[in-house]
Order: C-alpha cells, then structure tokens, then sequence
C-alpha cells in the first residue's frame, strides 16, 4: 500500500524482489483510472504483460474497470482493441512504436493508440536509464545503393590474421619467461589483446607488474611511442570499447586497397578548382567525389575492424535466418528491430556472410526519455532505483522512495568461491548443481554470455544432469523456461537471467520435499 500510493503520488519507488511489485503497480493503476485517466503499465516483455494482465484482471473487473495487453504478435485491429481498455499492459518498445505509427497514419481514425496520459513503468531503471541511449526507430524502405564490402573484408581478415600471428609471438615470450618477462612484452600484447588469457595469468600471478603495465598502457602515447607499437597492425583500447590502426596497419591496407587514408592532395585541387576558376565545374565535382570515396572507404575499413575485433558473436549479435540480430547487453535479449550505424552493422553482415542490407530511410525517430514525457503522469517500480536515484532526477526530475521490506529478510549470503582455474571452478560448479538436484532445490545458473551458456550445456549434459537453457539463440522458449525454473529438481542456465524482470515463482510445497531430500542423503 506504501508503494502503492507513492507511485499514484508520481515517484519512483524501490522494493526488494518478492515484495510485490506488481500488486503494488495495480493500485495506481486503479486509482488513476477510476478518475477517469488512461493507464499503461509497462512491463519488460510480453510474457510478463500477458501475465500481469490476466492475473490481476479479476481484481480490475471487479471495480468495473477493463484491462489489456498490447503484445508484439497483434495486428493493428488487435492492438486498437487492446488500447480501448481503461489499463493496458505492454513493454515499452510496442507503447512507443505504436506511437511512432500513428504519427505517420493520415487519417486520424486509423490509428490503434488513444491518449498518453498515466505511465505505471515496472523496472524503472532499466526501461527508463540504461535503455534511454538507445533511439526508437521507424525506417522505411532502403535508399541509395550500397558498396560491395567483399575487398575490404578480405583485407581486414588478412590485417586480423596478421595480428593473430604477433599475438603468438608474444604468447611464447611470456611462457618462456618466467618471472622475468621485459614489460615491453607485457605492454605489446597488452595492446594487441586485452583480453588475452595468458597475459591476464601472467598478470593475475604477478599483480604489481600488472599495475605498472596498465599505468604504462593508458598513458601510451601511439604517435611517439614506436618501439611498443612497432609490428602491430592495429591496437585495442584496454576497456575493449576501440580499436585503431598503427601506421603499420594503414601501411597495410593502403598497399591492398590504395591511398585512402590521405585526402589532403585531392582536397587542395579542389581548393584551387573552387578559388582559382580555372576549372570546369565537372572537375570540381569529379574531385568532390573522389574525397567521398575516400571517406567512405575510411569508414567502412574502421567499421569492418571494429565488427570483426570488438563484437563476438553470440555475445554482442546472433545470427538467425540469414540475419544480424542484436544482443541486448542488460537482458540479454534480441533486439530484432535494431541495428548500428554508420555501416557497422553492414560490416557485421560482411563479415558474417550473409545478405548486406541497404540503409533504410528513417521516417520517424524519438527518445525513451522523449516518448516517456508524451505522458502526464509518470511513475515507476525497481529493486535498485536508490542507485540511479540521481539519474531520475535529472533526466525526469522524479524523486526515488525507498519502502521498507515487510518482514526481515532471511535469505543467507554465501561468501564467494575462489578458483585458480576454470577447470577448478566448473568441477565446483558441477558438484554444487548435482548436489542440489539430488535433494530438490531449484538451480537458476547465470552467464554472461550465449557461448559460456552453452559451454556450461555441454557439460551437464556430460554428466547426466537434465536441465533447461535460456539464451538469446532461443529466447522464443522464454516463457515455457520460466514457468519450470522453480520447479523441484529444476536446473536452468540463462544469459543475464536478472536483467529479465521475469519472475520465477517456486513449486508450492517445495520446502519440505527439499528438507526431505536432504534428511535423505
């Protein structure tokens, strides 16, 4: 009820998970519409606002109020029946593209939405602060053609293998060196690869080289610092959000692909064919062009490096019925309508094998924090709103409450286990879910990737353990998952499982078959 009231009265509230968010989400969406406003709770899929919808219907229906769900899977009659209702639940994406629709439809009786008035947004933080980046994007049909990316591909698979190579070197420079490998080694494959699993051992086991390594790689300086960078083709920011071309690399592809990294000649007749008027306009335009080119093929050399070192697949993308799809980092869900830009995501296709699609036209475009504020009254429920409380003051100028949990909580924090290697810590993993399979308890495993997901898949299925696996390959099979993630016995493995906002709710009865089991070993 605290919450509850808080939420009519327009904040933005924290609750511990099994405190009843979404209880306390119907009392302001009762309230509201009992005065006569148009509600939307939104939710963080389809599943949870079919679910929500139906399981506090009885509750609406009797006060005398209606209440829906807008899914992905409507059609236009569908979705303006839905909307008819008093209190509609639905995820963000279909509220704001349904808007993004009716803006484009002529007549005005054709569109599904009605007035945008109260917004009830469950996982606040997550809809409104970490997805606020992303852009919501109506596109139309492709315009203008696109250029063949198969040369540069080959180039930047010939550039990658090359520091494939240098990245073996300097592998076996640092196993055969003991506890005496030169930093500049360190530093080398620092840049070359981050991530690197013998670097990261070698540094795990000698943690102050490791500081001074990192100290030495940020303040690099590549333009003067030769001797470090030297037979490297390209170089990867430490945090893995770059990669450049040392002068090594543009060497090599300009040798492959021409001159493209220099415009300054090109530029400097085409200053003279607009300054001096000696030139045909003809010419000013062929020089005009030609820059174009370059620029382009600049860009779509950076973009084909970046999509073949900085984005993995089945991690940042998957590829499903000849398509890139994006990979939601938070949830770990596909993002179907989404793509990058400035030829990334063409990149990505080149560098898949699949069709490259023209870049469509966009016909209509808004912010989350944009659409959000086509509301009159906005509130919203998380479990960690007081971490971003600063954020929704100043993006949304919404204070944040915290209410208290009914009862103390009782749940016993384990310290964590330390391995020294992954094999260690997948035997510990292995005899942790067999123990509990065997008396009953529920296991939810969570990764961080689809790759590790289905590596830890392979390996209870090595050993017999039956289990359940949730990821954005196939996420289709989401709702079906969740509803037997709580079951006796039950093991699932999913992909950011926390960043879902799907509840899992546990089979009644299972404390004592659970005490039972273990009373039985």
């Amino acid at each position: 009820i605290m919450a509850g009231l808080a939420l009519y009265r327009g904040a933005i509230v924290e609750m511990d998970a099994g405190e009843g968010k979404t209880v306390a989400a119907a009392i302001p969406a009762v309230l509201h519409a009992i005065e006569d406003r148009l509600v939307h709770v939104i939710t963080a899929n389809d599943y949870l606002a079919e679910r929500d919808a139906e399981t506090l219907a009885p509750v609406y229906e009797s006060l005398g109020l209606t209440v829906g769900a807008v899914l992905s899977t409507m059609t236009d009659d569908e979705r303006r029946h839905a909307y008819g209702r008093q209190i509609v639940y639905g995820t963000l994406r279909e509220f704001a593209f349904d808007f993004l629709r009716d803006s484009l439809r002529a007549p005005r009786d054709d569109r599904v939405q009605r007035s945008l008035q109260v917004a009830v947004v469950d996982e606040a933080d997550h809809a409104l602060i970490d997805q606020a980046r992303t852009p919501l994007i109506i596109s139309g049909e492709p315009v203008g053609g696109r250029r063949a990316f198969a040369r540069t591909r080959r180039v930047i698979e010939d550039l990658v293998s090359r520091q494939g190579e240098v990245i073996e070197e300097l592998e076996d420079l640092v196993a055969r060196g003991g506890d005496a490998v030169p930093q500049p080694v360190l530093v080398r494959l620092s840049l070359a690869d981050p991530d690197n699993e013998v670097l990261r051992g070698y540094l795990t086991e000698h943690p102050r080289i490791g500081r001074r390594v990192g100290r030495l790689v940020d303040s690099l300086d590549l333009a003067c610092d030769d001797h470090l960078v030297g037979g490297l083709p390209f170089v990867v920011d430490r945090n893995g959000n770059s990669v450049a071309l040392t002068d090594e690399g543009q060497w090599f592809v300009e040798v492959r692909l021409g001159p493209i990294f220099d415009t300054s000649e090109l530029e400097r007749l085409l200053d003279e064919a607009q300054e001096g008027g000696t030139a045909s306009e003809d010419t000013a335009q062929r020089l005009s062009r030609s820059i174009d080119r370059r620029h382009s093929r600049m860009n779509q050399v950076h973009q084909m490096l970046r999509a073949y070192v900085l984005l993995e697949r089945d991690v940042d993308y998957v590829v499903t019925d000849g398509r890139v799809v994006l990979v939601d980092a938070l949830t770990g869900r596909r993002l179907t309508d989404n793509r990058y830009q400035y030829d990334l995501h063409a990149a990505l296709e080149a560098k898949e094998g699949v069709e490259i699609l023209a870049a469509p036209e966009t016909l209509a475009r808004i912010s989350v924090p944009g659409f959000v504020r086509q509301y009159s009254i906005l509130s919203g429920l998380t479990g960690t709103a007081m971490d971003s409380a600063g954020e929704f003051g100043r993006e949304y100028g919404k204070s944040v409450v915290r209410v208290p949990s009914t009862q103390p909580s009782r749940r016993v924090a384990m310290p964590s286990r330390l391995y020294r290697t992954a094999a260690g810590k997948l035997a510990g993993l292995l005899g942790e879910v067999r123990l509990c399979r065997r008396v009953g308890r529920p296991v939810l495993i969570g990764t961080v990737t689809v790759e590790q997901s289905e590596r830890l898949c392979r390996l209870l299925a090595e050993h017999g353990v039956e289990h359940r696996l949730l990821n954005a390959v196939n996420c289709a099979s989401e709702a079906e998952i969740v509803k037997s993630a709580g079951a006796h016995g039950a093991v699932t493995i999913a992909t950011n499982m926390a960043g879902r906002g799907t509840d899992i709710l546990v089979e009644p009865g299972l404390d004592a078959r659970t005490i039972a089991g273990y009373l039985s070993l």
